[in-house]
Formats: C-alpha cells, sequence, structure tokens
C-alpha cells in the first residue's frame, strides 16, 4: 500500500488538502470439509485479489483566531477477513463465502469550529456516509452460528455538537452530542426461509444518539480529578428492527496526582485511581445483529457491560 498527502494554503485564510491512498490485497482460502464422522467431504478454494483507492479532499478556512469552517469529501474500504471467507452466508455453519465482497464508502463532512469566548470553543459538523457493499456479521436464526452479508446499499447521516469551556484556571468543562440516522437504501436479506426486502429499516448495531459530560479540575500542586457522565440510546440489534438494546447511562470518576522532577532520568509521575460505572448500572454495553425476524431465547443477543469496577496506575514519564 501507499498514501501521498498534500496541504496547501493557496490564499490567506484558505487551505486546501488532497490525499490519495492505495492498497492492494491478495487472499488465499483453502477450505477442507469433513463430514459427520471425520471423513473428507469436499474442498474449495478462494484467490481473491482487491485493489482500493481512497481519495480525499477538504477545504478550510480560518477567518480569524480560533475560528475554522471546513467541508471534506473522502472515501474508505475494508476488504473480507478469513473469518468471514469461511461461513456459509445463510446458515452460518463452517463452509464458505467466497463471493463476499469488499466494502466501500463515500464521506462527506461539514463542519464549523468557533470560539466565541476566550474560555469557550463550539464545534458543530454534519456529516454523510453512502456504504456500498457493507458487512453486516449476524447471528443466523435460532443457532449461535454467525455470517457475514453484503448489505448492498446504506446511508449514514447526522450532526455532532461539542463544546469545551475553561472558566476558571484549572477548570474544564466538555461535552458531546452525536446523533446518527443509519438506514439501509437497498438490501434483500436472504434467509433460510425467506427472501426479504430491507429496503429502508434501520442499520443494526449503531446507536442513534450518545450524550458526553465531562467535568474536570486539575490544581497548580499537581492534585486533580475528573466526573465523567455518558448517555447511549437504545438501538436496533436485528435487520427487521423488532427488538433493540435498552438504553443506558454510566458514570465514571478519577483522582489524580501528577509529581514533576528535574534529572535525566524520570521526567514526571502521575499516579491515579479510577472509579468506573460508580452506580453498579447492569447494562448490555453492545449486541449481536441477529438475522431472525423475531428472535428466540436461543439468540445470543447482549454483551453485559462491567460492573462497578476500581483500578488504579502509575504513568512515569523517563528520559
Amino acid at each position: 500500500g501507499a498514501r501521498i498527502r498534500e496541504e496547501l494554503e493557496f490564499v490567506p485564510k484558505w487551505i486546501v488538502a488532497a490525499g490519495l491512498g492505495f492498497e492492494h490485497s491478495h487472499v488465499n482460502v483453502q477450505a477442507i470439509n469433513y463430514s459427520g464422522t471425520g471423513a473428507f467431504s469436499s474442498r474449495a478454494n478462494a484467490d481473491r485479489d482487491f485493489s482500493n483507492w481512497a481519495p480525499e479532499m477538504s477545504l478550510s478556512w480560518k477567518p480569524a483566531e480560533g475560528y475554522r469552517h471546513w467541508v471534506r469529501a473522502s472515501t474508505g474500504y475494508a476488504i473480507p477477513q478469513f473469518g468471514q471467507l469461511t461461513r456459509d452466508p445463510v446458515t452460518g455453519a463452517p463452509g464458505t463465502n467466497f463471493s463476499l465482497k469488499p466494502q466501500k464508502n463515500l464521506n462527506f463532512e461539514i463542519g464549523t469550529e468557533s470560539k466565541l469566548r476566550k474560555d469557550l470553543t463550539i464545534e458543530l459538523v454534519g456529516f454523510m456516509v453512502f456504504v456500498k457493499d457493507e458487512f453486516i456479521t449476524q447471528n443466523i436464526n435460532s443457532t449461535v452460528n454467525t455470517a457475514t452479508v453484503n448489505a448492498d446499499s446504506s446511508r449514514y447521516r447526522g450532526v455532532e455538537v461539542a463544546y469545551d469551556w475553561r472558566p476558571w484556571s484549572g477548570w474544564r468543562f466538555s461535552g458531546a452530542y452525536t446523533h446518527t440516522e443509519a438506514r439501509y437504501t437497498n438490501f434483500t436479506d436472504v434467509t433460510q426461509t425467506a427472501t426479504l426486502v430491507r429496503d429502508g429499516k434501520r442499520v443494526p448495531n449503531v446507536p442513534s444518539d450518545v450524550l458526553n459530560f465531562k467535568e474536570a479540575y486539575d490544581h497548580p500542586s499537581g492534585w486533580g480529578g475528573w466526573f465523567e457522565t455518558s448517555y447511549y440510546n437504545s438501538y436496533s440489534l436485528n435487520n427487521n428492527n423488532t427488538i433493540g438494546i435498552p438504553a443506558y447511562w454510566l458514570m465514571n470518576a478519577n483522582l489524580h496526582k501528577t509529581w514533576n522532577f528535574q534529572n535525566s532520568w524520570v521526567r514526571f509521575a502521575k499516579l491515579y485511581v479510577e472509579m468506573d460505572n460508580i452506580i453498579d448500572k447492569k447494562y448490555a454495553a453492545s449486541g449481536q445483529v441477529v438475522g431472525a425476524e423475531n428472535p428466540s431465547t436461543t439468540n445470543l443477543l447482549y454483551f453485559a457491560g462491567y460492573g462497578r469496577s476500581i483500578y488504579g496506575g502509575l504513568t512515569l514519564g523517563v528520559f
């Protein structure tokens, strides 16, 4: 692979950036299938070549100190991995999925960052992403098997708002809110029993709303700490959008102390203690996409999040 990027201020306060990435992969897979008795059944081979180009371009305007406005267009890609190529796409059993296509996406973004006061910065970004042949890895019906299929076309669009406020010395208040709408625009889902059109359905396993606040304080003596709270809205876990993951709040806190040294061996030491999930919330941190219209009790759906946890550490800056 290779990548090149150039950034140029072609007129005062206007900056254009352009980049181009290239990657070539050769994937060779040999799959040997055996019967239930262990006897040789069949052999299947795949010899795939993937060549991907990823151009990008952006234009930024900085009218004054602390202000930046930009537009950006870019592309991305992903190629099938070994585990995705060796599962039957309909049953999820060990087998072959050699026709799986690479995933590609086209991204557009427009944003602004403004320092409204010397202690307050606001950022607003709007984005839209078009994905072609998106990888959807899902649990197959009532089995524990998973398989990956290509969703022909999907679209992600949304906004993000963030702020950074530092009203007093040592204090910092920051936060961000992200809203994402992800939907299939063209996807025919093939199950063991039916062929189903998913156009207009929400793409599973994509949080629609994420909210984060963080309050931090650092004293000149080296003592400091922060408190953080995060919210994740409910989102779908199957292509039919009939089941979702519950929404949840989390709260974390940190206390730390930093020492600076004037010697050639150790420059600083930072000791910290952190508590995550302070209220010991029981929640599902993530989920497994399932292919069933109405998942049953045999489907693996949720992955539990950590309960209340306390840990600490020491960071040393040397030489």
